[in-house]
């Protein structure tokens, strides 16, 4: 799909995106997701927030970024009534740059579903982590068993044309062949949804 029109359907979700927010939508697995992350840290496709109540922001330095200008006021909104300090980025995470082992930790939520190559997403979040630091990931993807797999399948071009994303993406696989290692996942509902954690 068009950058620009992915961005669109981005910004005109954005205000579904700030409610579930303040309903603390996966709440539970959100924080169990953030439990211990400290230091420099960066949330990509940031959306509208949803992880900040869960940042410990006393060991948290957090830069989060995303490619809709519309989440990105969300997600301020939302840290000044938190009042916490992030440096909030407007870019498309496939082409943001920084520097090598930039960040401890690297954190994102429902964000590979959306992306052209989610591999060399991953493979860029790895040169931005530190040697010593971690991989959060909470991604949903194909479900554990046959039938609910070819119902994603064949679900999958509706859901990408009206909310821009992919549901049929084998999560887990990508997250191997980026070449992360895997120190930890849980998966839930069925197998759609896994928190993973991983190490470059």
């Amino acid at each position: 799909m068009e950058k620009q029109k992915l961005i669109k359907k981005f910004d005109k979700q954005s205000a579904i995106y700030e409610e579930n927010t303040r309903k603390r939508m996966m709440g539970e697995w959100r924080k169990r997701l953030v439990e211990g992350v400290q230091g420099d840290v960066l949330e990509i496709a940031v959306g509208a927030g949803a992880n900040f109540p869960y940042y410990d922001m006393a060991q948290v330095k957090l830069t989060a970024a995303d490619f809709s200008p519309m989440m990105l006021h969300r997600a301020r909104r939302i840290a000044d009534e938190l009042r916490m300090q992030v440096n909030l980025i407007e870019s498309d995470i496939e082409t943001l740059e920084f520097p090598e082992h930039s960040f401890d930790y690297v954190v994102s939520t429902l964000s590979l579903c959306g992306y052209d190559n989610p591999e060399q997403v991953l493979r860029n979040i790895s040169r931005w982590c530190r040697p010593s630091g971690r991989i959060c990931l909470l991604e949903h993807g194909l479900g554990g068993n046959v039938l609910l797999k070819s119902t994603q399948h064949l679900l999958n071009p509706i859901a990408r044309k009206v909310s821009g994303c992919h549901w049929n993406r084998d999560i887990i696989q990508i997250v191997r062949n980026s070449g992360l290692q895997i120190e930890r996942m849980e998966p839930h509902w069925g197998g759609m949804i896994h928190l993973i954690w991983a190490r470059v």
